[in-house]
């Protein structure tokens, strides 16, 4: 299992409050000890809350808000090239979606304010020059820092207040993305060649591996250009050549070697201990940046790492860690804690992922999640849907305010399992694919051939083994479909080996729900065949029934048919006529349970008709009657409708 393979020490969010001061509402470098002074540390604040939302993002929501207020407030230079890429990624990424918002950001002071905007101006004018070729004016460390804030920037434009924006900002923005891609380019071949040619000297695996970041993260394949032509493609020779090189200069103890300092001139002495790139933040941007299967090979250097770290805890009345460019016994600091616990947390997600995906080989029909599909691409498909009545609600806002957005916002009170049923051609296999592309989720089907694939002798060692593998999920929807014969009713069946399955049902879905990892529906045509227990609340938090589309949902499939068609004269017509036509056969001549596949080909004949001529209220009754003549949903099929429409839990 998981734990197995997790390190033995990740640090809690308790380890961080021993910096933690509350009159100041933020961290201060040196923590609890006698000698601490109580001031604001705005670097040690900002990496402490990027751990707490890496590590537990639903957690500590208080101190994060109440820290970052501080920062913004603190008296920091948007001219510090180290503090302002950290700052305006902190802004970006601290709160919860719904807090970045102008309301919010308007209770600041205005002199606050008034910093935004000269911020993100100067880390723009600080991007990386092409015409300083190899003699950039700052170190490959902040250069990496100021692009990978940008392109943070970037993909949040459209949320972030536009008020606190420079003006025009949009191009300039894509342009130092462009001439940061360029330089990482050409600074990273630069060193390959060094490490290749063997010339020690020249070669410097802190500028290797912060170029390789920069050039990750300002591909095509991260950034989607709006202004600007697109960004080069990946070249994934050079990238995994540069992690291999990378990852070849590691120590037995786990750590790297420093390399090139943050700042590239010092004042006095080059020995200052925390002038040099603490190697955990080093990977935790690899970690978090590099593709996967650049990853992959190199699992034991980032174990090693964990190994290392775990060594060098310091356990005492502040507990924490301190850089290995600091003498040996040097007490721990703030911004080193912060540093290994967001690389800790990285390394788990790393390891669950990886988990995620061997899980996901081994069994069949995965369907992935295309890449880069912004939030509003997303909800393309479920947006998409037709919408069906739920009595006192309808399927689509009950599936988008009680279990998407509460997943997208991190909500601790997240349903995670859901059954979905009614008759056949009602689209339910189709509405669990958009909420998985609405959450950017994989979708994982789970149908009778999975639990028999042993035998039908072996079916219930199968479900236990495949249910333990899916505990482990993250990140995905399950999609259980018509299994109901595994869980068939007991109190209608005196078959000891279906009562068997379904007791072992009961117990595996009721332990894949109390993990809460991954989002599972169960659909079914047949809800009153399924043994009452399983659909207690408990194991699954809603049920919905998916009928036949609404009589809105028919119109707007017309109206997106007709607005695709040329040749059809009066379209607003056509669309009352045959809205008025359901409205009148809803129940008297059962169009109500025309399915959506069924509409489908009564849309094409009534688009055909009009091109033909204004399409009328009888042409539309007779066009929908003849489809009622060969409906799926008749006789016994109708019976279950109208007994189970009204089932459902939320």
């Amino acid at each position: 299992m998981l734990t197995s393979i997790l390190p033995p020490l990740l640090p809690t969010s308790s380890i961080l409050f021993d910096y933690y001061d509350p009159p100041i509402s933020s961290f201060n470098v040196n923590g609890g000890r006698a000698d601490a002074e109580a001031r604001l540390s705005i670097t040690s604040t900002c990496f402490s809350i990027l751990a707490l939302q890496a590590q537990a993002p639903n957690e500590n929501q208080e101190v994060i808000l109440d820290s970052y207020t501080a920062v913004l407030n603190a008296n920091w230079r948007e001219t510090d090239m180290f503090q302002a890429p950290l700052i305006l990624k902190t802004i970006l990424t601290a709160l919860p979606s719904q807090k970045k918002t102008t309301e919010f950001l308007e209770t600041m002071p205005e002199a606050v304010r008034a910093k935004i905007p000269l911020l993100i101006n100067s880390l723009i004018s600080n991007r990386p020059r092409r015409r300083d070729g190899r003699h950039q004016k700052l170190s490959c460390y902040i250069n990496y820092q100021i692009t990978a804030a940008l392109a943070l920037l970037h993909s949040e434009i459209d949320t972030f207040p536009p008020e606190l924006l420079p003006p025009d900002v949009l191009e300039d923005l894509e342009m130092a993305l462009v001439r940061s891609s360029e330089v990482a380019h050409d600074a990273l071949c630069r060193q390959l060649a060094f490490h290749a040619a063997k010339d020690d000297t020249s070669y410097d695996p802190t500028k290797l591996i912060y170029s390789l970041l920069a050039y990750v993260t300002t591909s095509s394949d991260q950034v989607q250009m709006r202004i600007l032509p697109q960004l080069p493609v990946l070249n994934m020779n050079i990238v995994r050549l540069g992690v291999t090189n990378y990852f070849s200069t590691q120590k037995s103890n786990g750590y790297f070697p420093r390399g090139q300092a943050i700042y590239k001139t010092i004042r006095g002495s080059r020995d200052i201990h925390n002038s040099y790139v603490y190697c955990p933040d080093t990977l935790t941007e690899a970690v978090n940046k590099l593709p996967l299967s650049c990853l992959v090979p190199v699992m034991p250097q980032l174990t090693a790492m964990v190994e290392g770290l775990c060594a060098d805890f310091i356990n005492g009345p502040v507990r924490g860690f301190s850089s290995n460019h600091f003498p040996p016994n040097s007490p721990p600091t703030a911004w080193a804690t912060a540093q290994v616990t967001s690389y800790l947390s990285s390394y788990r997600d790393l390891v669950m992922k990886l988990l995620n995906n061997s899980v996901l080989s081994s069994l069949s029909n995965v369907y992935p999640m295309p890449k880069l599909l912004s939030a509003d691409k997303r909800f393309n498909k479920f947006d998409s849907l037709l919408d069906s009545d739920l009595g006192t609600t309808t399927l689509k806002p009950l599936l988008r305010d009680k279990l998407i957005q509460p997943h997208l916002d991190h909500s601790p009170n997240a349903p995670y399992s859901v059954i979905l049923h009614g008759p056949p051609g009602t689209a339910k296999t189709t509405v669990v694919e958009a909420v998985a592309n609405a959450l950017g989720y994989n979708l994982l089907t789970i149908t009778t051939s999975t639990f028999l694939t042993n035998g039908i002798e072996n079916s219930i060692s199968r479900i236990v083994e495949v249910f333990d593998q899916l505990e482990d999920l993250q990140d995905t929807v399950v999609l259980f479909d018509e299994i109901e014969e595994f869980c068939l009713d007991r109190s209608i069946t005196d078959n000891p080996s279906s009562r068997m399955l379904t007791t072992t049902m009961l117990t595996v879905i009721n332990n894949l729900r109390k993990k809460s990892n991954c989002v599972f529906f169960f659909v079914t045509n047949r809800i009153r065949a399924v043994d009452a227990a399983v659909k207690r609340a408990g194991r699954f938090d809603l049920v919905a029934f998916v009928g036949t589309p609404a009589l809105k949902g028919r119109v707007e499939m017309l109206e997106r048919a007709l607005d695709k068609t040329d040749g059809v004269q009066d379209k607003e017509a056509v669309v009352k006529a045959v809205g008025e036509a359901y409205d009148e056969g809803w129940m008297e001549h059962s169009f109500k349970y025309i399915t959506y596949l069924e509409n489908s080909k009564v849309i094409d004949k009534i688009v055909a008709a009009a091109k033909e001529g204004v399409v009328g209220k009888q042409t539309a009754m007779d066009i929908i009657e003849a489809q009622t003549e060969k409906m799926t949903i008749r006789d016994d099929v109708r019976e279950e409708y109208d007994a189970t429409e009204f089932i459902g839990r939320w």
